[in-house]
């Protein structure tokens, strides 16, 4: 895959993280036998999400920036939760067990790829606008 199309389905994953926080915010509105107790956090993070995953895909600086960050504290926090629950969860010998802890850790290795990506050189010269460009060709 070429950097640009990995950028594309980066943003497409910032994206659906983002209706997935929208979406946990949602939820107990739908469920008739939970509280109805809404986080508003949820919903600033789905936003904060939606910014990013239409910033990337449109070639934001700020929003390559912003995504670094907004995934790296998903993916402490992500990797602080599992740590807690595997902690709590006695003996990975039950199926239930074994397949959350495989689903938690696919899920951090796929932030893990993300930062990493987001965080290298040649990903941010995807987001040097044309003019920069020019400027950067003519000076060398």
């Amino acid at each position: 895959m070429t950097r640009q199309r990995i950028l594309f389905v980066v943003s497409a994953l910032t994206i659906l993280l983002g209706i997935g926080w929208i979406w946990s915010f949602l939820s107990p509105i739908f469920d008739p036998n939970e509280a109805k107790v809404l986080n508003p956090v949820l919903v600033v993070l789905g936003v904060v999400f939606l910014l990013v995953g239409w910033g990337l895909f449109r070639r934001n600086e700020f929003a390559l920036e912003l995504g670094f960050w907004s995934w790296f504290t998903s993916l402490i926090l992500n990797a602080l939760s599992s740590a807690i629950l595997l902690s709590k969860i006695g003996s990975l010998a039950e199926a239930r067990n074994l397949i959350a802890t495989v689903i938690l850790l696919g899920l951090i290795a796929v932030q893990l790829f993300v930062v990493i990506f987001l965080s290298q050189q040649e990903t941010k010269r995807l987001f040097i606008s044309d003019s920069a460009k020019k400027v950067e060709t003519s000076g060398e």
